[in-house]
């Protein structure tokens, strides 16, 4: 079977591949501009979305808030049902998180990266800069790489691609030439799809485009996540003890 589901007329070639066949090649300093555009310009914030859920036998319909300081990283997330249920919570403070499902009163605490986090969301876990990187339109590109990396950005049709090529795993970054908005983030691991997450309704905000709505595929667990950005502001008034989550 195909490992990327988004291709078309047969089994795609993975992110490696397509950077290797590229013909019409970017500057390293171009590549480097259009991964560092849209997060250099967000230090702080706040964006309250509406959320939706769906997999193969449920769809959850809710709304959800982050949080951000970027020096040091510090983030919260929240999520809520209906009638403003608690669903998730989760902060990261550096390289270390917490995890609340309020429904099943259960809670990890740990290292980031560490496997019981990926159990206690039935899949993935999601470090700190790939919440923030899809939930805001805005990848760190040295903290999303584990390593070392090839950076290769190209051109493909209308749009602008930049790839990061690690051992075991591809990032593709994908930009509108018109105006250097990030389009769509596709993660490979071992050469498989793993995720992808696609940006849209761009608006214009304080001086910012910004994408109000996000929509993320979770390859192998067949699951969407879609965000439709109510409000966001580039200024927050949190305590320290605003990321921090307790046991039940």
């Amino acid at each position: 079977m195909c490992a990327a589901l988004w291709s078309v007329g047969g089994c795609a070639a993975t992110i490696r591949e397509q950077a290797g066949r590229a013909e019409t090649r970017l500057s390293p300093e171009e590549a480097a501009r259009l991964l560092d555009a849209a997060w250099s310009r967000l230090d702080e914030g706040k964006r309250i979305f509406d959320i939706r859920l769906s997999d193969r036998v449920r769809v959850l319909n809710g709304e959800g808030a982050i949080v951000y300081e970027k020096h040091p990283l510090r983030l919260r997330l929240d999520v809520f049902g209906p009638h403003a249920t608690p669903v998730l919570s989760l902060v990261q403070r550096g390289d270390s998180m917490a995890v609340r499902l309020h429904e099943e009163r259960r809670f990890v605490a740990g290292p980031v990266g560490d496997p019981a986090f990926a159990a206690l969301t039935e899949g993935r876990g999601f470090t700190g800069h790939e919440l923030l990187g899809a939930l805001l339109g805005a990848y760190d590109p040295s903290a999303l790489t584990a390593g070392a990396a090839d950076t290769v950005g190209y051109a493909a049709g209308g749009e602008w691609v930049v790839a990061l090529l690690e051992s075991g795993r591809a990032h593709r970054f994908t930009y509108a030439r018109a105006d250097s908005t990030l389009r769509e983030y596709i993660q490979e691991r071992e050469g498989r799809a793993a995720y992808r997450v696609r940006f849209s309704d761009y608006r214009q905000l304080e001086g910012r485009l910004r994408p109000f709505r996000v929509q993320l595929e979770d390859v192998g667990e067949r699951r969407t996540l879609r965000a439709d950005v109510r409000s966001e502001v580039f200024t927050i008034n949190l305590p320290p003890d605003g990321y921090r989550l307790d046991p039940f």
